[in-house]
């Protein structure tokens, strides 16, 4: 069974294999259908493994900001992807 460490590290590889693939710039990215799907699926790890997160860790760490934990994992794979489509200029 994958503990919360497990989720925690999937994420951080998650965001390693987006910034991997998409250093080629805008241009590459909106040719490049396999890097469009590859950062997908890896924004959706992301949010899969956040989604995965205990009830213990979310309970010891209940706030970010003033938000509960669960909604700063979805804020932040929604900023991710937002700043993804900017940093490309997808509209």
């Amino acid at each position: 069974m994958r503990d919360d460490r497990d989720k925690l590290l999937d994420m951080l590889e998650a965001i390693e294999k987006i910034e991997e693939r998409t250093g080629g710039g805008k241009d590459a990215f909106r040719r490049d259908e396999m890097i469009q799907v590859w950062v997908l699926y890896h924004v959706q790890v992301i949010g899969e493994a956040a989604s995965r997160i205990s009830a213990e860790l979310r309970i010891e760490t209940s706030t970010c900001r003033g938000r509960t934990l669960c909604r700063c994992e979805m804020w932040s794979c929604i900023t991710t992807l937002a700043l993804i489509w900017i940093k490309y200029g997808m509209r």
